[in-house]
């Protein structure tokens, strides 16, 4: 930090309440959280220590913005958003939609829902963008031509069954579950379109 001066040499000394019978020049401890001395008569003007302050703490926030981590995090984010808008343009026929803010917000559980009132049982889908186990994936499916995976971790886990998107499809269409001849609102158009442009800020 800067040694700014005190007395009649001060910047604001005019602004000062305690300038000058009581002006013992501001002192600026390592853990100041602003100049101990200085009162303002108008506090829209600030004491140099405190606008040189926000101005360290900007360049902080803006350099932190572009560490590698950041940009990172900011990718994965947007790869996650077209993930689940990629997902709900496949199953929206079925009348799945996705949930806006939905890691984000508590009491919106699931990135790809399903409210049709008609009794279906499988209501909603969680969206994983993972590039890294799809390859350990895709060679056992390929095993002879299997359809589905059935993945058992042993112990009390229940086993997970996993399947290609088209055969997952296929599926929802033998159950009854393609809705795209009815006019199904999922949530009120607005509220989605509100919450999907705050979400890509």
């Amino acid at each position: 930090m800067t040694d700014f001066q005190t007395g009649d040499a001060c910047a604001v000394a005019a602004n000062c309440k305690n300038y000058p019978a009581q002006c013992l020049g501001c002192y600026f401890p390592e853990d100041a959280l602003g100049p101990t001395q200085y009162i303002p008569r108008d506090k829209k003007i600030e004491h140099p220590w405190t606008t040189q302050r926000k101005a360290e703490r900007k360049a902080q926030r803006k350099q932190a913005k572009q560490s590698d981590a950041s940009k990172r995090g900011k990718r994965n984010k947007r790869n996650g958003y077209r993930s689940e808008k990629d997902a709900e343009h496949e199953l929206a026929r079925f009348g799945f939609h996705r949930v806006p803010l939905s890691g984000a917000l508590e009491g919106q559980p699931g990135d790809i829902r399903r409210d049709v009132p008609d009794g279906r049982m499988i209501r909603m889908i969680e969206n994983k963008r993972r590039v890294g186990a799809m390859g350990y994936i895709e060679d056992w499916l390929a095993q002879e031509g299997a359809d589905a995976i059935r993945l058992d971790a042993g112990g009390r886990r229940k086993p997970l069954i996993i399947l290609p998107l088209d055969r997952f499809e296929a599926l929802l269409d033998e159950a009854g579950y393609d809705v795209s001849h009815q006019a199904v609102k999922n949530l009120p158009d607005l509220l989605r379109e509100a919450a999907d442009q705050l979400e890509r800020r």
